[in-house]
């Protein structure tokens, strides 16, 4: 018989308590959820007193510094402390992490919590919940009124929600997401103080680098697309981060008559290709038909090839996409 995510949580929760050594990791090129919930973790076994290594596969984003303890996500792991368990977190997929430091045949137990729901249940326990607005949002109803969540915690959790609900504007916003919000604020987080950080924290030089962005937008009307690129010289530049391009994205998904928006970044290897859908495509089976994954309003896939036939073959997947609505 099939658990339930009730008891699935009690059997993460009795290892958070019982073991003693743990590795966190999350999906690589890593967003505000998948460090919210990282740095969430991470400071609730501190708090359990455990030891812990947690990382991910780049430097921590700008946007995300504030966060407490952010510093831990940059520091290298010690190979001699040997973890016993894997916590991986808003991760649909093994192939998607940041490396670990282990093989997986040494953990003893491997716990996946994510809110993906083309997740392809790796773990030994699989907490999955399709649902769910984000794995932040899980991870509160886990810790809610079973541990104790401080406020660093909180504020890690609440920045998780933000982002993947958008600052509370996609569907996936729920009561649960408001609800939880309400809590967390009730222990200090001030939501002014998470969007300036997040939203209105920019660095000199993003206004042209959003003016280059917007010149080579290109709308396709005939399968309501409209796509654009930032080259990797485009931040070097202005000695730019590549997290500062997120939100080019969302000006072009704003655009009448849009039914995906797409933005290939350019970094060492090719392109990280980010989807948006404005409601009437699941962009991610489009994403997971090139080896990403994502959710139906939110996805994303990595490209090593050349621009034109990615593009060409992203039309492609459109037009062969039923439509959502």
């Amino acid at each position: 018989m099939n658990q339930s995510l009730t008891e699935i949580g009690e059997e993460v929760l009795k290892i958070l308590k019982e073991e003693d050594r743990f590795q966190v990791v999350t999906h690589v090129f890593p967003d505000g959820d998948g460090i919210g919930s990282s740095l969430a973790t991470y400071k609730l076994l501190k708090n359990l007193g455990k030891k812990v290594q947690v990382h991910i596969d780049s430097t921590v984003p700008y946007q995300y510094q504030f966060l407490p303890q952010a510093q831990v996500l940059t520091e290298r792991v010690l190979p001699e402390v040997r973890a016993r368990v894997l916590i991986v977190l808003d991760s649909s997929d093994l192939a998607r992490i940041a490396p670990c430091t282990q093989e997986m045949e040494e953990f003893e137990y491997i716990i996946n919590v994510d809110h993906h729901h083309h997740n392809s249940q790796f773990g030994h326990l699989n907490m999955v919940d399709p649902g769910a607005s984000s794995t932040t949002e899980m991870l509160f109803y886990l810790f809610w009124e079973r541990v104790e969540i401080d406020y660093d915690m909180a504020l890690c959790l609440y920045t998780g929600l933000v982002f993947d609900t958008g600052r509370f504007q996609y569907a996936n916003t729920t009561q649960r997401s408001h609800h939880m919000a309400s809590h967390l604020i009730g222990l200090g987080v001030n939501p002014n103080y998470v969007f300036r950080n997040v939203y209105e924290n920019q660095p000199p030089g993003v206004l042209d680098l959003y003016a280059r962005a917007l010149q080579r937008a290109h709308f396709h009307r005939d399968t309501g697309l409209i796509h654009s690129y930032v080259k990797l010289q485009d931040l070097q530049d202005h000695s730019l981060s590549f997290s500062v391009s997120e939100r080019v994205i969302d000006f072009l998904r704003s655009v009448r008559g849009v039914s995906v928006a797409a933005v290939f970044k350019e970094y060492e290897k090719g392109y990280r290709v980010s989807l948006r859908s404005t409601g009437d495509q699941d962009v991610s089976k489009i994403a997971l038909s090139f080896g990403g994954g994502g959710h139906p309003m939110a996805a994303g896939f990595e490209w090593h090839g050349e621009m034109a036939a990615c593009l060409m073959r992203l039309q492609q997947e459109i037009q062969r996409q039923p439509k959502s609505k």
